[in-house]
């Protein structure tokens, strides 16, 4: 028979923390196939600005039949070997991502594989002249078919001015825009530029940055450039906001913020510090480790328990009548039994319970010897006084006693008593004949005509204990095991364990 125990645990009121819902889920921009495009329109010249050396992007490069002007943070790098002796490459230790301008018409910036088109033709035109800048007067060095220094101000490039479009940080607007603006992103270790900002990051940042801020966080997979908000208008930036203060390429004019129609940034997550389950049911989540969470309306974990028959009694009738007395009993037994990893408003537990097996120590009371030779008597008389009935041709009295039927087994004394009286009915009879009885109990005297048979004694009730009546008893010393036929038998084996001074006892099922 299988013993279940059933539990609804509610977490419908349980809060979930310090977790991160969907707010936005816009793809990423791939931006591959509008580079491919931007190569293929180039005409007469390509201004690059390269952070990212991959093989793909010097190897489009290369192909390249226009003229190619490209900077990059470290001219030594094998990688560029496919570009030598077909175009000019400096060396500037400053990019933070790549642009790359098309005949001074359009642009491309990218960074991790993804980006955005530049069409806006002022924009372009700014971004063309901190290039020139960059390439003729900030650079170090110069690899054409091998490496060698240059000397940075032979050109006469001017300052760019910063305005709305584009702003840079040779007359700190740049800092201006970092430190007043709403919305910026966040990399690495946090500083109180950041204060009183809408938070974006890639990354998690530890919980007490998150839970000091005063506005709102969001947890951004995907982005792919840093970039800041102000009154509405979308910055991309080629540095780290955080990182800003203790910059050394501070008032260099390398750092740059390009404004932008539209920013796809991706699958977009907010901080939430707290929210009921019940309120978050299909969302889609993540924890503070970035990891996904998935809230359920209900859910079911399968467990196992072993108990000893009188609990398990005990533990059913709660399922029904107090669910929450139930959990608070089984915690208390195990209270990582009813642990689970799965989020769901009800928690359903199916709980298979393994019943406490009788001790094989333990031996059958006594009592049933006594019970068990009850049968024995009364067969051996009844054999006698057939053997006896027989030898003398006593013929209806032995078909008499041949009929009566002894039972294998007897469960009360009155039983075994009222077949004693039947059985010395016939006793009586055998011996009317005359004669003596036979002073030994059991002797039957071969003389024929003086055969004599003793009569059973039947049993005082009161000398001998009833059969236990719902199950088996077994002892061991003091100590008893009693095992039930069904376990709704219980409460009256408990009763009559009590009755009959069984004080050590446990109880079991067949």
């Amino acid at each position: 028979m299988n013993h279940t125990l059933a539990l609804n645990i509610d977490n419908s009121s349980v809060e979930e923390r310090d977790f991160f819902e969907l707010i936005a889920s816009e793809p990423v921009p791939d931006v591959s196939s509008t580079l491919d495009t931007l190569f293929r329109n180039a005409k007469k010249m390509m201004c690059v600005v390269l952070s990212d050396l991959s093989p793909f992007i010097v190897n489009s490069l290369s192909g390249l039949k226009c003229s190619r002007y490209i900077l990059v943070p470290d001219i030594n790098s094998k990688a560029l070997n496919p570009l030598k002796n077909k175009t000019i490459i400096r060396q500037m230790k400053w990019s933070g991502f790549n642009i790359f301008i098309a005949d001074d018409v359009s642009a491309v910036i990218t960074s991790n594989g993804c980006g955005t088109l530049v069409e806006d033709k002022e924009t372009v035109k700014i971004l063309s002249a901190h290039f020139r800048r960059w390439f003729w007067n900030d650079s170090d060095f110069e690899l054409i078919d091998s490496v060698f220094g240059v000397d940075n101000g032979v050109f006469d490039i001017p300052p760019v001015p910063s305005e709305k479009k584009v702003v840079s940080d040779s007359d700190e607007i740049i800092s201006i825009l970092t430190q007043k603006c709403d919305s910026v992103s966040f990399e690495g270790k946090y500083h109180r530029i950041l204060d009183d900002k809408n938070l974006y990051f890639s990354k998690i940042p530890d919980l007490s940055v998150l839970k000091a801020n005063r506005k709102e966080s969001f947890f951004v997979p995907q982005l792919w450039t840093h970039f800041c908000e102000v009154d509405g208008d979308k910055y991309i930036l080629n540095y780290n906001p955080a990182a800003y203060p203790t910059m050394p390429e501070k008032g260099s004019s390398k750092l740059l913020g390009i404004r932008v129609d539209a920013l796809d940034i991706g699958a977009t997550y907010r901080y939430r510090q707290k929210e009921l389950y019940s309120k978050l049911v299909g969302k889609t989540l993540k924890d503070s480790k970035g990891n996904d969470i998935l809230i359920l309306s209900s859910a079911s974990e399968e467990v196992s328990l072993t108990l000893s028959l009188k609990d398990f009694v005990f533990f059913k009738r709660f399922e029904s009548e107090n669910n929450q007395m139930l959990e608070d009993r089984l915690r208390s037994r195990n209270p990582n039994m009813l642990v689970s990893s799965k989020r769901a408003c009800i928690l359903n537990f199916n709980i298979s319970v393994d019943i406490l097996k009788h001790n094989p120590k333990f031996n059958k009371d006594p009592i049933y010897q006594e019970y068990s030779n009850m049968p024995k008597n009364l067969l051996q008389k009844r054999d006698e006084i057939i053997k006896l009935a027989n030898g003398e041709k006593l013929d209806k009295l032995s078909d008499k006693v041949k009929a009566i039927q002894i039972p294998d087994s007897f469960s009360e004394v009155a039983a075994y008593n009222s077949l004693v009286n039947e059985l010395n009915k016939y006793v009586d009879e055998f011996n009317s004949r005359g004669g003596e009885i036979d002073e030994s109990l059991a002797e039957v005297s071969s003389t024929k005509g003086s055969s004599k048979v003793k009569i059973i004694e039947k049993l005082k009730e009161s000398n001998v204990k009833p059969l236990p009546r719902f199950g088996t008893l077994y002892r061991n010393g003091a100590s008893y095991e009693y095992v039930l036929s069904d376990e709704k038998m219980l409460s009256d084996a408990e009763k009559e364990a009590e009755e009959r001074g069984w004080k050590t006892i446990t109880y079991h099922l067949e």
